[in-house]
């Protein structure tokens, strides 16, 4: 399985459904998917950056 895929599960499991009002939803699982991948492109480079020889 790919990173991706591993997210997704991982939103979908964590997807708690409300009582049953119509709220609009805030965070969309688009949206988590792409900060956790700008966190971790984030990540990387400043290791990349910083890190000690």
């Amino acid at each position: 399985m790919d990173f991706l895929s591993i997210l997704s599960d991982l939103l979908d499991a964590l997807n708690f459904q409300s009582d049953g009002s119509n709220r609009k939803r805030v965070f969309t699982p688009g949206f988590v998917t792409l900060c956790a991948f700008v966190a971790i492109v984030e990540l990387v480079v400043l290791n990349g950056v910083y890190a000690q020889p």
